[in-house]
């Protein structure tokens, strides 16, 4: 009987002491890459990676000279017609003008209505549509938007705005990642007042927040005039228009050098997902040490001209060069083994480690055991609350260690290619010139982030499709206005892209 107790009592605290070192074990982030790495791509974008917030808007400018875009044009017609058509009832209207305060949100009884209000030629009499408070108003959302006007601003008194008054704005929209897209057609104008004859352009001007998608509104217009025999023009004021593809030859096949895909336990390719998503993970089953370089990097450096990912293509086509011309690429290299960590725990608590609360003697709010046990609990919650302790609140940390010398890319590839087929320009990258296994010493078991970069870009402020955004003025004969113009092309030149074209994650020494 005595024994038996013993035996019992030996069997409780072993099966304690278990329980002890699983919890005390905790979670480890290191080995849910695959799970988290997705989320933390997006958070290392920073605002172009944000998720929307409430609709689309469309600004719609019924000034009584935008009339006449209408009427002296039938594709203009055409245009405003079977877009309302699409984006009625998907996002908010906004009218633009005196009769509006300025800006004012378009009230409607149905679809129908609303349709009426922006086609019919009779509502657009209004005067002084404030097209700079409507950037400024677009440029602080958090969604796409669409501005259709002439952008022939006028100051508070009266005076036609020649001033470059859109340039601040739009370069605060392309610093948070953003693009502006430009659809335009031409329309012929005779001021109402001067009765001098102009002829000038009505743009659709799409903000893209983040990258264009298929339900963006750049999209929808596109789709709006497919097969309607419309002609428009398209500018791009995009600091990234390079699209990335690559071509494993199936969903579990990765770029790796052949003499390493079986080491390759885990891949996640973003591509496969969504176009606007470029970046992979690639788990591998080895750490970074004496034998990995001895056996395999050596050997890919003798046998392989160092090349340790490939089947990566970038589409330099010069159309895509409207406002930048590309030259060359570089590559970065960190470790992101802490960041990660700091992001997969605060995902974690939020999602799976939430207190819970109960009522202590005195009735008040206090967190139950396994709350308090729970070490993500703890770490990132107010006690005895159910709120996030707000310094823990996660930020992405862009000075993760830098691992100068390990990779390179082929930029004699890169350099003929984007002579000879600028739609489909191999990124390789390879070991660099300076490797060796001392570059990697204490991260042989890290997680590596290699991201192409775009490098120095020259802004291509020659491009004649520019002169599309000055007109004659139609207050003063002798005067062109160049607001729109010198707004873009002042952006362009003054604007630096260091863009991230690609990224991959690769996780050393992968456990699954």
């Amino acid at each position: 009987m005595f024994k038996l107790s013993i035996t019992k009592i030996y069997l409780f605290v072993l099966i304690a002491v278990i329980a002890g070192c699983c919890k005390t074990k905790g979670f480890n982030p290191l080995n849910e890459v695959d799970k988290y790495v997705e989320d933390y791509y997006d958070n290392s974008l920073g605002q172009s990676a944000a998720q929307k917030e409430g609709n689309p808007a469309v600004y719609v400018d019924f000034s009584d000279g935008i009339i006449q875009a209408y009427t002296s044009n039938p594709e203009n017609k055409t245009t405003i017609d079977v877009l309302t058509q699409k984006l009625a009832g998907k996002n908010d209207w906004f009218g633009m003008g005196k009769s509006y305060n300025g800006i004012g949100k378009l009230t409607f009884k149905d679809d129908r209505d609303l349709y009426n209000q922006v086609v019919t030629p009779t509502n657009y009499t209004d005067i002084m549509a404030p097209i700079e408070q409507a950037i400024q108003k677009i440029v602080t959302s958090h969604n796409d938007a669409m501005l259709i006007t002439d952008f022939e601003e006028y100051t508070p008194d009266g005076k036609e705005q020649t001033f470059a008054y859109a340039k601040k704005y739009f370069i605060q929209w392309l610093q948070q990642g953003n693009s502006i897209t430009f659809f335009y057609n031409k329309f012929h104008e005779v001021n109402n007042k001067s009765k001098i004859a102009t002829d000038k352009n009505l743009y659709f001007a799409v903000f893209n927040y983040g990258k264009k998608s298929k339900d963006g509104l750049s999209q929808q217009f596109i789709e709006a005039l497919t097969g309607r025999g419309v002609n428009y023009k398209i500018f791009d004021l995009n600091t990234n228009p390079f699209a990335i593809t690559n071509d494993y030859g199936g969903v579990d096949k990765t770029g790796l050098a052949s003499r390493l895909e079986g080491y390759a336990k885990t891949n996640i390719n973003g591509l496969l997902k969504k176009p606007e998503k470029p970046y992979e993970f690639i788990g591998i089953k080895k750490p970074w040490d004496r034998s990995f370089d001895k056996d395999n990097v050596q050997k890919i450096i003798k046998e392989n001209s160092g090349v340790f990912l490939n089947k990566l293509y970038l589409n330099a086509d010069p159309t895509k060069q409207s406002c930048y011309i590309l030259n060359k690429v570089k590559v970065n290299v960190v470790d992101v083994t802490d960041d990660f960590k700091k992001y997969a725990e605060f995902k974690e608590a939020c999602e799976n480690h939430k207190p819970k609360l109960i009522k202590d003697e005195g009735k008040n709010d206090v967190w139950d055991k396994n709350s308090t046990e729970d070490k993500l609990t703890t770490a990132y919650f107010v006690p005895k609350t159910k709120d996030l302790n707000k310094e823990k609140i996660y930020k992405y940390n862009n000075d993760a260690p830098k691992l100068d010398e390990v990779f390179d890319y082929d930029s004699k590839i890169f350099g003929d290619h984007l002579k000879n087929s600028p739609s489909k320009i191999e990124l390789k990258t390879i070991l660099h010139k300076n490797y060796n296994l001392s570059k990697l010493k204490d991260h042989e078991n890290a997680l590596i982030r290699i991201d192409y970069v775009l490098d120095e870009p020259t802004a291509n402020i020659t491009n004649p499709q520019l002169n599309d955004f000055s007109w004659k003025s139609g207050i003063n004969q002798s005067t062109t206005n160049n607001s729109l113009y010198e707004s873009v092309r002042n952006t362009i030149q003054e604007f630096k892209p260091n863009d991230i074209l690609y990224s991959y994650y690769i996780k050393l020494n992968n456990p699954k």
